[in-house]
């Protein structure tokens, strides 16, 4: 039995001699791939990843919110009724599926002025230089995204105002 445990005591210590063996390998590899990565200027750490500050001037964000805030889905408005015809077109962007009235009432409702005002906006924050939404970039991966599903509805007003001009 002592034999045994002698063996299992030889065993377990060359098992840990190893283990620090690739421990202490693994970290300088770690090391010297950081350093390198550094030298090239690539970022490391959170706080190197933030993009810098966008002056107002320069930020398509600031125009993009104020879109974002105009864009209330309530009832009557010109949003509302067109996202209601989407919802019930398969495709919004088909212009073949579209019945005689959605074909009267959709270039109506995207050539309205509510929606005028929000092309042009749109128009405008297109030709800045820079776009940087205000994001807790501090969180990693938890950060809140909230101005993608946004710009997934602003993208959808954009094909369908495509749609209707090369028709």
């Amino acid at each position: 039995m002592k034999k045994f445990f002698k063996v299992l005591g030889v065993i377990f210590g060359i098992l840990i001699g190893i283990y620090i063996i690739l421990d202490i390998t693994f970290s300088i590899q770690l090391k010297n791939k950081i350093a390198e990565l550094k030298a090239q200027g690539r970022p490391i750490t959170i706080a190197e990843i933030i993009p810098p500050p966008v002056p107002d001037e320069e930020n398509a964000a600031i125009l993009y919110n104020k879109v974002f805030a105009l864009m209330k889905y309530e009832e009557g408005n010109n949003l509302k009724k067109l996202s209601t015809i989407e919802k019930e077109l398969k495709s919004l962007y088909d212009i073949s599926q579209w019945t005689d009235e959605q074909r009267k009432e959709i270039p109506k409702l995207v050539n309205s002025e509510e929606l005028q005002e929000i092309y042009f906006l749109l128009e405008e924050g297109s030709q800045k230089s820079k776009c940087r939404f205000n994001l807790e970039y501090e969180k990693g991966a938890e950060t809140e995204l909230r101005h993608l599903s946004k710009m997934r509805a602003v993208t959808r007003l954009f094909c369908v105002k495509a749609v209707l001009e090369a028709e």
